[in-house]
């Protein structure tokens, strides 16, 4: 009998990005890779990247990732202390 392989099953040596991270965080790095991969000192930040822009509420600033999606949801919330994924970019 064979394993039978998911379509949601996680690349091998991701898990920590499943445990670690956001589900929303790990399907960028599945999709583009961790910045992490290109071995920079210190690691890259979703802070400082020129995709992760910031709306005004009322009481509070929101940070979204303009790779991931925009909604008035907190579903695309992000974090500026994430781990980049691939795509990052210098502001």
């Amino acid at each position: 009998m064979t394993e039978q392989q998911t379509f949601w099953a996680m690349p091998a040596g991701s898990a920590s990005l499943a445990t670690s991270n956001p589900r929303k965080l790990a399907r960028m790095h599945m999709k583009f890779g961790a910045a992490s991969q290109r071995l920079l000192e210190p690691p890259l930040l979703c802070g400082s990247c020129r995709h992760l822009h910031t709306f005004e509420g009322n009481t509070k600033s929101y940070f979204k990732c303009m790779q991931y999606g925009v909604s008035k949801s907190e579903a695309t919330d992000w974090r500026k202390k994430w781990e980049a994924c691939g795509i990052w970019e210098s502001r």
